[in-house]
């Protein structure tokens, strides 16, 4: 299965590969267990504009391009970015 063209960038991401649950809070959290390793995950990434940029304009949950569900929400407000639900039709080719 092939992702989409608008999710190619993920291919090159620090953290493909690694346990995604690291990336989401267990519900009801507040905080990410490994907030300090996510960040150098993060820091490193080759796309962790594009990541961010994703997680901007579309409605994920979890850490994305070095920041928190949060941290992006005062971005979206300070930017005037609605973000799109997501829909999982089409995520694939």
């Amino acid at each position: 299965m092939q992702l989409s063209n608008e999710l190619m960038w993920t291919d090159q991401a620090n953290c493909k590969g690694l346990d995604t649950n690291d990336f989401f809070v267990e519900d009801g959290g507040k905080r990410y267990e490994n907030e300090s390793v996510l960040k150098r995950i993060c820091a490193s990434c080759v796309v962790k504009t594009e990541c961010l940029n994703y997680s901007l304009h579309n409605s994920v949950t979890g850490y994305w391009g070095g920041t928190t569900e949060k941290t992006r929400r005062t971005m979206r407000q300070k930017l005037g970015i609605i973000a799109k639900g997501l829909a999982f039709e089409g995520l694939y080719k």
